[in-house]
This record gives C-alpha cells, structure tokens and sequence, in this order.
C-alpha cells in the first residue's frame, strides 16, 4: 500500500511539472519591451520605439527614431521619456549598425540630431518648447551613438549613449518590438503601421525640411 501511495504522488509531481514546463514554452513567443534611459537625476524606463523613413537624397536615406516610456500620443501631453533622433543611412549600408556624431561618419551611418524630454506636449508630432517638464535640445548634445539591431521577427535592440556639453551621459537601451512608418524604404519584414502614418502627417510638413540640410552637407 505504501509503494503504491508513493507512485502516485510520484505520478502527480511528474504531471505537474511537465504542466508547469509546457507552460512556460508557451510564454516564450511573447516578447515584452524593455528599457530604460539615464540622465542628469532621471531613471525612466523605456518600453515604446517608432521608427519613420523619410525622403531618400542621392546619397542615402534618413529616419526619425523615437524612444519613449508609453505609446506616443503625438497631439497632446505624454508621460515619462520621449527621445527624438534623427539617423542617416547611406547607400551600400544596412539598417542595423552604429550610428553616430562625429564627421568620419558622414558618409556611412550618422546620428544628425538629438532631443530629449521629459513630460512633453506634442504638437503634430513636434515636442513643443518650453512646456516639458525637463528638456535638453540638439545645441546641448556635444556627441553621441546609438546601436539598432533589427532582426527578421521584427525584434530591435538598441543601446545608446550621448554626452552633453557639460560632460553628463545620457544612456539607456531597449529590447522589443517597434512600429514602423513607411513612406519609402522598408525595413526587413516589419510591417509599415497605417494610424501611426497617418497621426504624423502633418509633422512631415513641420520636420520634413531638416534633411535637405543633411543632403546638402554631403
């Protein structure tokens, strides 16, 4: 009778934890965003990137890449961290690489503008100034990197650091999944998002002349 009783408490310890084990394979095909950003007294996490193509030149293509703590509301207040990038790729290189300030750059993959808010107020999807609640502008950035990496599932990582005039780091990372808006150039096999193209319209209008300054640099 013991040998029995201890059998069949075997048999269910080995039910269970063969449960508890396909469980868990089946969390693994979600991928949660994750990260978070450092500066100046802020811990702010991370966990909403966009990324927007625009207008090729003859020497490559630009994208708007936006990093924030929740989704952006791109006409209205936003909470936590929202990080305004503005990356060059040239012809003959791939998406995923470095990107970074310095002039060796140019001609490869660079980061031409930085921003960085706390708690802003956007407005067709251009922070406005003066109505966060903390805010460092692209005159204030002395240098800065930042690495993407995206994979076929649509996965990015990201890490970044960038330095202001008075020395202080910026740096933070991220790994999940973003949203892409495609006007031009596709990027893998991440499908172009349609309402967030559309809420943007308009900024295209306001931003859109930024890169002709980048194409007439090179």
């Amino acid at each position: 009778m013991k040998k029995f009783i201890i059998l069949a408490i075997l048999s269910v310890t080995a039910f269970t934890v063969s449960s508890c084990s396909n469980n868990d394979d089946s969390n693994n095909g979600v991928i949660e965003n994750r990260g978070n950003v450092t500066y100046d007294g802020f811990n702010l996490p991370i966990r909403n990137v966009v990324i927007e193509d625009m207008q090729p030149t003859q020497n490559g293509i630009s994208y708007i890449v936006e990093l924030s703590s929740n989704p952006i509301n791109y006409n209205g207040r936003n909470s936590g961290a929202y990080i305004y990038l503005e990356i060059f790729q040239a012809n003959g290189f791939t998406f995923s690489g470095e990107y970074n300030t310095s002039e060796a750059n140019l001609n490869s993959r660079s980061l031409d503008f930085i921003e960085f808010h706390v708690d802003p107020l956007l407005q067709n999807g251009v922070a406005v100034e003066g109505a966060s609640t903390f805010a460092v502008y692209d005159n204030y950035f002395a240098s800065g990197t930042i690495r993407l990496e995206n994979y076929d599932n649509g996965l990015l990582v990201s890490n970044f650091l960038m330095t202001d005039l008075d020395g202080r780091p910026l740096r933070g990372n991220f790994e999940g999944l973003f949203e892409y808006i495609q006007h031009f150039n596709a990027i893998g096999k991440v499908p172009s998002n349609p309402t967030l193209r559309k809420a943007i319209e308009e900024r295209k209008k306001t931003k859109g002349d930024l890169k002709k300054l980048r194409a007439e640099k090179l």
